[in-house]
Protein backbone atom coordinates (compact mmCIF):
# COMPACT_ATOMS: atom_id res chain seq x y z
CA UNK A 1 0.00 0.00 0.00
CA UNK A 2 3.00 2.39 0.78
CA UNK A 3 4.40 2.10 -2.55
CA UNK A 4 1.08 3.33 -5.17
CA UNK A 5 0.99 6.40 -2.71
CA UNK A 6 4.37 6.89 -2.51
CA UNK A 7 4.23 6.59 -6.66
CA UNK A 8 1.20 8.51 -6.71
CA UNK A 9 2.84 11.42 -5.33
CA UNK A 10 5.72 11.26 -6.98
CA UNK A 11 3.52 11.38 -9.94
CA UNK A 12 1.92 14.79 -8.73
CA UNK A 13 5.34 16.35 -7.82
CA UNK A 14 6.56 16.12 -11.60
CA UNK A 15 7.22 19.39 -12.78
CA UNK A 16 5.35 20.58 -15.96
CA UNK A 17 7.69 21.67 -18.28
CA UNK A 18 5.33 23.09 -20.93
CA UNK A 19 1.99 24.44 -20.78
CA UNK A 20 0.31 21.46 -23.04
CA UNK A 21 2.21 18.81 -21.01
CA UNK A 22 -0.55 16.90 -20.40
CA UNK A 23 -2.27 17.23 -23.51
CA UNK A 24 0.50 16.30 -25.39
CA UNK A 25 1.02 13.24 -22.82
CA UNK A 26 -2.19 12.28 -23.87
CA UNK A 27 -2.10 12.57 -27.29
CA UNK A 28 1.46 10.74 -27.36
CA UNK A 29 -0.17 7.58 -25.84
CA UNK A 30 -3.05 7.53 -28.13
CA UNK A 31 -2.15 7.71 -31.70
CA UNK A 32 -0.65 5.04 -33.79
CA UNK A 33 0.84 6.42 -36.89
CA UNK A 34 1.40 9.57 -38.79
CA UNK A 35 -2.36 9.36 -40.34
CA UNK A 36 -4.00 8.57 -37.35
CA UNK A 37 -2.40 11.55 -35.27
CA UNK A 38 -3.44 13.84 -38.19
CA UNK A 39 -7.06 12.73 -37.67
CA UNK A 40 -6.43 13.14 -34.16
CA UNK A 41 -5.10 16.28 -34.22
CA UNK A 42 -8.10 16.94 -36.69
CA UNK A 43 -10.99 16.70 -34.20
CA UNK A 44 -8.75 18.36 -31.27
CA UNK A 45 -8.95 21.78 -33.53
CA UNK A 46 -12.72 20.71 -34.04
CA UNK A 47 -13.51 20.50 -30.30
CA UNK A 48 -11.48 23.63 -29.32
CA UNK A 49 -12.71 25.23 -32.00
CA UNK A 50 -16.03 26.27 -29.94
CA UNK A 51 -17.58 29.01 -32.18
CA UNK A 52 -16.65 26.77 -35.19
CA UNK A 53 -15.31 29.50 -37.40
CA UNK A 54 -12.40 27.63 -38.64
CA UNK A 55 -10.12 29.93 -36.77
CA UNK A 56 -8.70 29.46 -33.06
CA UNK A 57 -7.29 32.94 -31.61
CA UNK A 58 -5.25 33.14 -28.33
CA UNK A 59 -8.91 33.46 -26.14
CA UNK A 60 -10.54 30.60 -27.30
CA UNK A 61 -7.49 28.35 -27.46
CA UNK A 62 -6.97 29.48 -23.60
CA UNK A 63 -10.52 28.68 -22.59
CA UNK A 64 -10.92 25.66 -24.77
CA UNK A 65 -7.56 24.00 -23.43
CA UNK A 66 -8.49 25.02 -19.86
CA UNK A 67 -12.08 23.76 -19.86
CA UNK A 68 -10.37 20.11 -21.09
CA UNK A 69 -10.65 17.17 -18.01
CA UNK A 70 -6.85 17.50 -17.07
CA UNK A 71 -6.22 17.96 -13.15
CA UNK A 72 -4.72 20.86 -12.87
CA UNK A 73 -6.30 22.49 -15.83
CA UNK A 74 -4.26 23.45 -17.98
CA UNK A 75 -3.24 27.67 -17.77
CA UNK A 76 -2.07 28.52 -21.88
CA UNK A 77 -0.97 32.34 -21.88
CA UNK A 78 -0.27 34.53 -24.66
CA UNK A 79 3.12 34.11 -24.35
CA UNK A 80 2.64 30.95 -24.91
CA UNK A 81 0.09 31.34 -27.75
CA UNK A 82 3.07 33.64 -29.42
CA UNK A 83 5.74 30.88 -29.14
CA UNK A 84 3.23 28.18 -30.38
CA UNK A 85 2.61 30.41 -33.57
CA UNK A 86 6.37 31.29 -34.01
CA UNK A 87 5.62 35.05 -33.39
CA UNK A 88 2.61 34.90 -35.39
CA UNK A 89 4.10 32.91 -38.58
CA UNK A 90 1.39 30.22 -38.22
CA UNK A 91 -1.54 32.85 -37.48
CA UNK A 92 -4.34 33.70 -40.46
CA UNK A 93 -5.85 37.07 -40.79
CA UNK A 94 -7.82 36.64 -38.21
CA UNK A 95 -5.27 36.19 -35.70
CA UNK A 96 -5.87 32.71 -35.05
CA UNK A 97 -4.77 28.95 -36.01
CA UNK A 98 -6.37 27.04 -39.31
CA UNK A 99 -6.27 23.65 -38.93
CA UNK A 100 -3.53 22.91 -40.97
CA UNK A 101 -1.56 25.71 -38.80
CA UNK A 102 -2.44 24.12 -35.62
CA UNK A 103 -1.45 20.76 -36.72
CA UNK A 104 2.10 22.07 -37.87
CA UNK A 105 2.04 23.75 -34.19
CA UNK A 106 0.89 20.49 -32.25
CA UNK A 107 3.54 18.59 -34.35
CA UNK A 108 5.97 20.87 -33.27
CA UNK A 109 5.27 20.64 -29.69
CA UNK A 110 4.93 17.29 -29.93
CA UNK A 111 8.57 17.15 -30.98
CA UNK A 112 9.78 18.97 -27.86
CA UNK A 113 8.06 16.81 -25.96
CA UNK A 114 9.60 14.06 -27.48
CA UNK A 115 13.13 15.40 -27.03
CA UNK A 116 12.41 16.57 -23.37
CA UNK A 117 10.81 12.66 -23.02
CA UNK A 118 15.00 11.46 -24.48
CA UNK A 119 16.65 13.80 -22.72
CA UNK A 120 14.88 12.84 -19.27
CA UNK A 121 15.05 9.47 -19.95
CA UNK A 122 11.13 8.66 -18.93
CA UNK A 123 10.58 5.13 -19.18
CA UNK A 124 6.58 5.87 -19.80
CA UNK A 125 8.00 8.26 -22.60
CA UNK A 126 9.94 5.12 -24.56
CA UNK A 127 7.22 4.04 -26.34
CA UNK A 128 6.46 7.28 -27.61
CA UNK A 129 9.74 8.36 -28.36
CA UNK A 130 9.82 4.86 -30.55
CA UNK A 131 6.37 6.02 -32.39
CA UNK A 132 7.76 9.45 -32.58
CA UNK A 133 10.55 8.31 -34.37
CA UNK A 134 8.56 5.89 -36.55
CA UNK A 135 6.11 8.68 -37.67
CA UNK A 136 9.21 11.48 -38.22
CA UNK A 137 8.44 13.53 -35.10
CA UNK A 138 11.83 13.56 -34.30
CA UNK A 139 14.97 11.98 -35.82
CA UNK A 140 17.72 10.00 -35.16
CA UNK A 141 20.15 12.38 -34.32
CA UNK A 142 17.26 14.06 -31.52
CA UNK A 143 17.45 10.29 -29.96
CA UNK A 144 21.54 10.42 -29.81
CA UNK A 145 21.99 14.07 -28.79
Amino acid sequence: EELPRKQELEGRRRVVKAPLEPLLRSLSMAYRDTEDLSRRLQELYKLLDTDHSGSINYEELSVAVRNLSFHPPIHFSAADFDEMSREGELLDGNNGFTCEAFETAMRERLHRFAVNQLADGAAQGQAFVLKALMCGLVSSSDAVG
